[in-house]
């Protein structure tokens, strides 16, 4: 960037500058202008490093966010991260020397690298945006079109297509990557024939892409209005139909209407991420551009400068916006720095062995078993609600009723025990389970169980002197951890 370095001393000058080229007109920018770039962009590339490198590993870790357009936004970080470590060092270093001191074959190198991950990333983009259209504009589509190999095409052709174009520059046939004076930094020059691409692949790898960005969206608002304007009309009918529907067609209706609309909104939160990405990359992207066309003389230095700042700067800020408009990614980057998982972890051992001793302490008597049986002594009807287990101190032990169905065997180990049930404030209960005569009830606590019920219910889990917990129906199914790394 000739245009951005201020060449005062002839010594500074790159030997690749042609000699017609006055130094007053390469003087553009002062010297504390330049420096400021250099610390600000050495900001951006802290900043993108890490960003970027977060995102890629909270993606991959978290399986709740770890649908198809994660896969396109991997990528997308991967070539900003791929920026911030191969492109910006450059920009440093030639904000603080004022000149390009890295040798021929770098020059050529750079901008190849360049304008590849600019591409990747506008290409990503897109690919997102087509994602979220055929998503909500298409959705029978979806499952057709998202399959995992052509999902793993899609990001190889964005990588092939950004970077394969830019070949026959790096050859020498259409154009070539030099040193541009003009420019102050290696760019896209005519090639002996007077041949550039420059032009044709701006078009191709900017005005194309962002074109169809545009149109998707247009489409997809058009649809989710529509969409709105229907399902307002449906409810209005429904509350002025007569007649009414049965209480438990009317809740099925309304759990499904709710769920539907979870899922809608959820959709629309991610369509507007990306829509905000795209934005962002347009304000990064343009000033620099319009800089280019309208001062091609360098009368504002500033706005130049400026514009150098929001095109580095567009490397960086995708993952601002996944933190401050999603949710569930701000959860995968804290999973990701904070690992909770291990945390987690300890936390249910503790729990599990305090929850055995406190049961232990409370049987007066019952003798836990490590046995795949059940003993026990019959001595009168059931009590206790369901499935309840009620421990207090001065009790004589934990009253327990309700069947509680077997867990499947994935523990190596059961741990067994009985224990005669006396409550003379309750009132006999219907007796529950195949062999209900007595108040003996058995409960079979797998190894992990009592933690995962508590987990289950969202009943309180500090282990005291009181343990109060419900059994789901579906005690026999797996406990899946939120966010599960």
């Amino acid at each position: 960037m000739a245009n951005l370095f201020n060449f005062t001393d002839e010594n500074n000058l790159n030997p690749s500058v042609e000699p017609g080229v006055e130094p007053s007109e390469l003087s553009k920018f002062s010297p504390g202008l330049l420096t400021f770039a250099a610390v600000v962009t050495g900001f951006i590339m802290v900043i993108g490093l890490f960003g970027n490198l977060l995102t890629v590993v909270a993606l991959l870790k978290c399986p709740k966010v770890r649908n198809v357009a994660a896969a396109f936004i991997i990528s997308l970080c991967i070539a900003d991260f791929l920026f911030c470590a191969m492109v910006l060092p450059f920009a440093i270093s030639g904000f603080w020397t004022r000149t390009w001191s890295h040798g021929g074959a770098l020059c050529q190198l750079v901008p190849f690298l360049r304008y590849g991950n600019v591409g990747v990333s506008l290409l990503s983009i897109a690919l997102i945006t087509l994602n979220r259209y055929i998503m909500i504009a298409h959705h029978s589509w979806y499952g057709r079109v998202y399959r995992k190999h052509i999902i793993a095409l899609m990001i190889v052709f964005s990588w092939l297509f950004s970077y394969g174009m830019q070949l026959p520059t790096l050859i020498g046939i259409w154009g070539k990557f030099d040193y541009d004076p003009e420019l102050g930094t290696c760019s896209i020059l005519p090639d002996a024939n007077g041949r550039s691409s420059k032009t044709a692949l701006f078009v191709i790898a900017f005005i194309v892409p962002a074109m169809l960005i545009f149109i998707c969206y247009a489409r997809i608002f058009w649809v989710v209005h529509s969409s709105e304007q229907r399902m307002r009309e449906h409810q209005r009918s429904q509350h002025t139909s007569p007649g009414t529907l049965n209480n438990s067609t009317d809740k099925r209706s309304t759990v499904k209407d709710n769920r539907e609309t979870k899922a809608r909104r959820n959709e629309w939160r991610i369509t507007k991420m990306v829509l905000a990405i795209f934005l962002s990359f347009l304000v990064c992207y343009l000033p620099i551009t319009i800089a280019k066309v309208a001062d091609s003389h360098v009368h504002y230095p500033v706005f130049h400068i400026a514009g150098y700042l929001l095109l580095y700067a567009s490397a960086c800020v995708n993952p601002i916006i996944y933190v401050i408009m999603n949710a569930q990614y701000r959860a995968a980057y804290a999973a990701a720095l904070c690992c909770p998982l291990a945390r987690l972890s300890g936390l249910t051992s503790e729990m599990e062995r305090a929850s055995r001793v406190q049961l232990q302490q409370h049987t007066n008597g019952a003798q836990p078993s490590v046995t795949g049986g059940v003993q026990g002594r019959p001595s009168g009807p059931a009590h206790g609600p369901r499935g309840k287990v009620d421990s207090t101190p001065g009790s004589r032990g934990p009253s327990v009723s309700g069947a509680a169905r077997d867990e499947p065997r994935t523990e190596p180990t059961d741990i067994s025990f009985s224990k005669t049930l006396h409550e003379s404030n309750e009132t006999p209960r219907r007796p529950i389970g195949p062999k209900s005569s007595g108040s003996l009830q058995n409960v079979r606590l797998k190894s992990g169980s009592l933690p995962s019920m508590m987990r289950k219910t969202g009943s309180q889990h500090s282990v005291g002197p009181r343990i109060r917990f419900q059994v789901d129906s579906d005690i026999g199914g797996s406990d899946k951890i939120p966010d599960k790394q």
